[in-house]
Parts: structure tokens; sequence; C-alpha cells
């Protein structure tokens, strides 16, 4: 339910947003000018990313307060200067407070786990909501002081106290997802001093926490990823454990949502794990990225690529297996070089993701020669892609890439429209779109014929296949398994190497186990090797990994696929790719 309820209130959102008329790049503009409705406060911007969040058909956000605000007040100022008519409640602000009253109250209740939580959320039906922005004036509710329900983590000593409407409401936001801190738990200290506070690590048991998403538009990741974890967590300890000691596992679900994972990893960081596996989006790894650091534990995603992760501020603490957009680039640019590309096109979908991969295609292609590039970023709350499918068009492209996630097939629909279909041209598209699930049936036959692709990932032999049955029947699909497998054997032996389950020792001895030593392939071969005084560099299933001081994988494979006459891909070969010396 909890989905639907965001997307109602999306739809809503997106009514307004096309009864005023308004494109998302006017109404960014526009909401720096609208008035705040707290005197004193200043000025709020939208941000495309905020915007496309909140109307968002596929993945639709819970917005903050002050920007539901700032939305509706901008398209509501914007309706009253053009003179649009607007269609009944779309145009009552008081309306909208109270529709928006309820989004928070139905999620908090849809959410609540135990009295304290549910009797807030009773207490604010029957209370009156004071004007908006009030709100800010309330306590802020942050990692060292929680609201009642904190799924099954431990519970801080401390209490908030619930005397007041003000903090009523901090408790239904940080229930929400509205404020993300709140899911954090306190930082976790290592001797279980501070209030609150859990010990994590040095106890001699090595403890693996696997974030898999089991529900939500993200669920074919669910097997495959977690199959890796528990085959590799049963050789592990076929092979004699770590420490002497079997290595425990344990799986929470972590959703699609940066909400719902940072309350996954709320509840692995209690249950006093050393390492995390996953998430799987970048995003979520971006959202989870201080929860980590505050909590001392180690996370690996198998999945993640975004280029923001490289820099982020994780005490070294963050990792990744699979290849980086930067590699990806390079790959991407390498084919269109051999196919004889000369005037590129790419269309971006202007987030971190498609404005960082695009660039690192430009790049790449750039230093081998090919100059007459143009890239062209989208916004994926536009009603159509014509205005820029036009510009490419006008830079009269031999070869088109389509750097995004479900909306390439919308944008491949424009290019079709345009003149710019596959009889003519040479399209690439890039894993945003191939792991989206997204099987291009919705076209008619041979739209896609020869169009190239490329994912992230490595191939899994029919050998380790059938390894990943024995743990797990039902997986169809086995896409990132190795990574999710890797990434439990490197976490392994680095506690091996470190000589003692402290995530901040685990993570100082990843780099070294997986480069600039003996060459080794499973997990019992290269531990005798640690215990008898040699360094190591651990090549798995994934590939030969050789991390980085950031924790990227410095080569990694990348799938090629080819479209078939049927629109359906067909892996035809790996690439080992390598992190450009430029990036």
């Amino acid at each position: 339910m909890e989905p639907d309820a965001r997307a109602g209130f999306a739809r809503r959102l997106r009514a307004l947003k096309d009864a005023v008329e308004v494109s998302v790049r006017e109404l960014e503009v526009a909401s720096a000018a609208t008035p705040r409705r707290r005197a004193g406060r200043p000025p709020l911007r939208l941000k495309r990313s905020t915007i496309d969040g909140m109307i968002s058909r596929t993945r639709p956000v819970c917005p903050r307060q002050e920007h539901f605000e700032v939305f509706v007040d901008t398209c509501l100022r914007i309706a009253g200067q053009t003179g649009r008519s607007l269609p009944g409640e779309l145009a009552d602000r008081q309306a909208w407070d109270t529709a928006y009253r309820d989004l928070l109250v139905g999620m908090a209740g849809m959410r609540s786990a135990n009295r304290s939580a549910a009797d807030a959320v009773r207490r604010l039906r029957t209370a009156d909501l004071p004007p908006a922005g009030d709100r800010a004036d309330g306590p802020e509710v942050t990692p060292d002081r929680e609201p009642a329900d904190l799924g099954r983590a431990e519970r801080p000593r401390h209490r908030l106290r619930m005397g007041s409407v003000l903090v009523r409401r901090a408790v239904v936001l940080a229930l929400t997802g509205v404020a993300v801190a709140a899911w954090a738990p306190a930082p976790v200290s290592r001797n279980g001093t501070g209030g609150g506070q859990t010990a994590v690590g040095g106890d001699g048991t090595l403890r693996l926490g696997a974030l898999v998403p089991k529900s939500g538009g993200l669920q074919f990741f669910h097997r495959p990823m977690a199959a890796g974890v528990r085959l590799a967590i049963a050789d592990v300890n076929a092979a004699g454990g770590v420490f002497g000691r079997k290595a425990i596992g344990t799986e929470v679900d972590s959703g699609d949502s940066p909400d719902l994972g940072t309350r996954a990893l709320a509840e692995l960081i209690s249950g006093r794990n050393d390492v995390v596996i996953g998430p799987v989006t970048s995003s979520m790894s971006m959202a989870t990225i201080d929860q980590v650091r505050n909590a001392g534990v180690v996370q690996i995603s198998p999945t993640a690529t975004s280029d923001q992760l490289t820099h982020a501020g994780d005490d070294g603490l963050f990792f990744r297996m699979a290849a980086p957009d930067a590699i990806q680039g390079e790959v991407v640019a390498e084919l269109i070089r051999d196919d004889g590309g000369r005037r590129v096109g790419i269309l971006a979908l202007d987030d971190p993701y498609g404005t960082g991969l695009s660039g690192h295609i430009r790049r790449s292609l750039a230093r081998g020669g090919v100059d007459r590039v143009r890239v062209q970023t989208y916004d994926t709350a536009d009603a159509s892609y014509a205005t820029e499918v036009a510009r490419i068009r006008a830079s009269a492209p031999d070869t088109i890439v389509v750097a995004g996630f479900t909306e390439t097939e919308a944008v491949a629909r424009e290019l079709v429209r345009q003149g710019l279909g596959t009889d003519d041209h040479t399209w690439y598209f890039t894993d945003g779109y191939l792991s989206s699930g997204q099987s291009g049936t919705a076209f008619p036959r041979g739209t896609l014929t020869g169009v190239r692709a490329t994912q992230a990932g490595a191939g899994v032999a029919a050998a380790f296949r059938e390894r990943l049955l024995s743990v797990d029947s039902a997986p169809t699909d086995f896409t990132y398994a190795p990574e999710a497998y890797d990434a439990t054997i490197v976490a392994a032996l680095a506690a091996v190497a470190a000589g003692r389950d402290d995530p901040k020792g685990i993570a100082r001895a990843m780099p070294g186990v997986t480069r600039s030593g003996e060459r080794c392939t499973d997990f019992g071969t290269c531990a005798r090797l640690l215990a008898s005084g040699r360094d190591i560099d651990y090549d798995g299933v994934s590939g030969p990994i050789d991390f980085t001081d950031k924790g990227d994988p410095a080569r990694a494979p990348i799938g090629v696929f080819h479209y078939k006459a049927d629109n359906s891909p067909v892996l035809v070969a790996h690439r080992l790719g390598e992190l450009p010396t430029r990036a």
C-alpha cells in the first residue's frame, strides 16, 4: 500500500503541473521566486531531481514539506499570473495541505510497529494542523535522537518526549522517511558505550549482512544476489570458517527506496554485522553512506556504479564490485570506434547516472580521435522528448547512444518518429535500461534489430550457475550473483588478513587481498596463503577486482549485448574494462 500512497500523491502533483502547462525546467526556475509561507524564510529553488522524484511515475518519493509547499505554491502562482483556470481541488491550497497531511499519516500508520508510534499517529489524526511551515520550529530528529519505531533495531536509552504536537509530527516525518536520518541508529562505538549504542566487531565471529530487495521494483535482483552471498558463506564455512568459527549471514529486505534501505541497514547494524553486502542501487548507496560511516561498518555493493560513490565521504568503508561508470564509458566508446562511428549523438538522463556516464563516453571518444560528439540531456518528467531528439538530429549523427532507464523506450520511439531509426544509424543502450527489466517487446518487430547494449557485470559460468542453484533452486536470472559472491569472499579474506573481525581493520585489508600478491581463486587456498604470511591477489568469479584505494575495482567486466529481430537482447561477449588514467 505504501508505494500506492506515494504514487497517488505523485499523480496529483503531475496533474497540477500539467494543468498549469509548465515544464520541469520552468518550474525549477520559477520556484526560486516563490515567497515562502513563513516570513523570513529564504527562497528555495527546487532541483530538477527533486521535482522528478515528486512526480515520478515509477518510483515517486514522499516529498519534504518545504519542497511540497514550494512546488504547489509555484504552480498556483503561475496559474494566477497566466490566467489559467485549474479544475477542482487542484486550485485549493488548503485541500493540498490536507492531502499532504493525510499522506504522512497514512504512511506512518502503515509503518507503525509499536504502541508509541501508533499513539502518535492517532493523536496526529485528531490534531489540527497549524499553518504550514511551523514544523520547522520543532525539534530535529537526528541519529542520536530517534523515533520510537526503529524496526528491530536496538532502542536508545533516552526517549523523545511526546508531550508536544511538534514532537509528534517529527516522529511521523521520521516514520515516513521524510527525515531519512531518523532511521540511522546512534553512532556505534566499539566498546558499546553511549546511549543506546551497539558494539560491533572484534568478538571473534564474522557477521555478514545482506541488503537484498525482496520487495518493490528491484525484486529481480533478489534471488541471484542472495544466492551469491549464501553460496560464499557456505564455501567459507566449509573451508573452516574465519578464526575457526563459522561466519554468520543475515538477509534483510532493502526494498527499492532509500528510506526502506536505511531502515534495513539499521537492522543489520543493530544485529552487530561487521560487513554489509549491498545495496543494489547507487542512490541507495549514497543515501546510506553517512549511516555506514557513523556505525563504522564495511559496506560492499555488488551493483552500484555511480561515479559519486568514488569520492563519497565514507572514511574508506565503502566498496563496490561492479564496474564504475568510468569503465563502462570506456567500453561503450571502444565499441563505437570499432563500429566506425564518427558523428555521435548522446541522449542522457539529466541525473548523476546519465550525465556522468555520457561524460565518460564523450571523453573516451575524444581520446580516441572522435571529436564530433553532441550530448543532449533530458528530463523524465517532460511530456515528450521531441525537442531533445530534434537537437540530436540537427547534428547529423551516424551513431546514437541513450544513457537512461525505462524511459529509454520513449526516447527510442521518438528517434524512430524523427527518422533516426536503426536502418541508417547505429544505436547503443546502457545498463540503466538493460537492467530495468524492460524487454523491448513494446516495439514493433525489428525496431531494435542490431542495437548494441552494455551492462556492468560478469558472465556466469555454467558450473557456477549449478552451484548457485544448490543453495536456491528458484533463480532464472543470475545477473550480479558473481559480484555478490566475490563481495562476501573478499570480506572474509580481509578479516583473515586483518586478524580480527573489526570492520575498520577489514576495510584497510580489502584492497591488499585483491592485488599485488600470489594469485588464488578460492577462499580455502587464499586463507591458507594468508596464514603462512604470504600476500594474496584474489581473482574471483566476477573478475580480477584489484580494488583501488577508493574502493573501486580497477578492472571489471562489461557485458556486450546485441538485439535480435524480436527486440530481445542476447549476450555476445564480455569485455574487461579498465579505469581510465584520466576519468
